[in-house]
Order: C-alpha cells, then sequence, then structure tokens
C-alpha cells in the first residue's frame, strides 16, 4: 500500500489514502491468552479461596506481567468464583439464649412508662 522508496513522501501517500501516519507505525500487541487462562486456572485449582489480588501477585512472581483487571475479566470469562464465607445474618445462633419480647401487648399510655 505504502511504499516508502517511492518518489512520493509518505506523508503525500498517507494523505492520498486518507490514512494517519501513526497508524503506519503501529502493531498491535499479541498477548497469548491461553496461556494466561491456564495459569490462572492452576492458581484456582489449587487455591480456590485466592481472589484476584493474590492471583495477580502469583503471576508476578512468576515474572507474568499482566494487571489486576485484565485477571478479573479473564475469571470472568471462565466463569471463576472466589470461595469465602458468606454472611449468615438471618440464621440465629442455637446456643444463644432466647429472651421473650415483654413489651407485646403492653399499651403504653404516657411518656417514662416503660
Amino acid at each position: 500500500m505504502i511504499d516508502k522508496d517511492a518518489d512520493l513522501s509518505v506523508k503525500a501517500q498517507c494523505r492520498i489514502l486518507c490514512l494517519n501516519r501513526t497508524s503506519l507505525h503501529y502493531s498491535p500487541k499479541t498477548r497469548n491468552e491461553g496461556f494466561l487462562e491456564e495459569e490462572i486456572v492452576k492458581i484456582y485449582i489449587d487455591k480456590p479461596f485466592y481472589g484476584y489480588r493474590r492471583i495477580h501477585n502469583d503471576l508476578i512472581r512468576k515474572n507474568i506481567n499482566i494487571g489486576e483487571k485484565k485477571v478479573i475479566t479473564i475469571e470472568k470469562r471462565l466463569n471463576l468464583k472466589t470461595i469465602y464465607p458468606k454472611p449468615s445474618l438471618s440464621i440465629a445462633n442455637k446456643e444463644h439464649e432466647k429472651y421473650p419480647y415483654l413489651l407485646k401487648n403492653k399499651q403504653i399510655s404516657s411518656t417514662n412508662q416503660v
């Protein structure tokens, strides 16, 4: 498309083709997503309680340069969920004593009565 050895300058050729000159020098980085996915799955299988931060730190220790957002994206794509204790707020502890509500059927007529 663009010939650097032609009589026309690169700038003129880009203007004719309606091309941005910076796009000539850009070559997109290719990353082996399969390799990253395999590494994340290995860590997840060994330690399913690790969140994205710890997985990211493990990958950095293995000299795999990757960002935390990329780890989150791959985990979502692979549907990997971190295992952690969820709050069970509505379940009462059976060992605790239950006290009756003493004001259940009382009519409160004035202040400071209770």
